[in-house]
């Protein structure tokens, strides 16, 4: 494991490996249950971020992106490039994760990298 983090109400659990997979367990009962899985990196996530809301997973990486990723759609909504190193930080996670959330009013999203169609309703 490379990596984890934990939703704000507890209930569900993300993990990083070596083999690039991220997964979403659910702590609901007995013993952790697999929800689903994330793919999209090409080098170890070396940190992740949850989003206050729990529905934004922010994953820091060695391949130096810092993608987002939907928790219940499991796909990537923003990757963040042009890091000159492996992004390891939580806090350029959580960075990533309130800019991939902060929608303007027409509907883009602003990113230090500039504006973009936004899928996420303004917050």
């Amino acid at each position: 494991m490379t990596a984890l983090g934990f939703s704000p109400n507890a209930h569900l659990l993300f993990t990083a490996s070596r083999s690039l997979q991220l997964r979403c367990w659910s702590l609901d009962g007995g013993a952790p249950a697999a929800l689903r899985s994330y793919k999209g990196h090409k080098a170890p996530v070396a940190d992740m971020a949850v989003h206050a809301s729990g529905g934004l997973l922010a994953t820091g990486s060695a391949d130096r992106t810092v993608r987002v990723w939907d928790v219940d759609g499991g796909f990537c909504t923003h990757s963040f490039t042009g890091h000159r190193q492996a992004v390891g930080t939580s806090a350029a996670a959580q960075r990533a994760c309130s800019r991939a959330c902060r929608c303007c009013d027409a509907g883009r999203l602003r990113s230090p990298l500039g504006c973009y169609s936004c899928p996420l309703p303004s917050m």
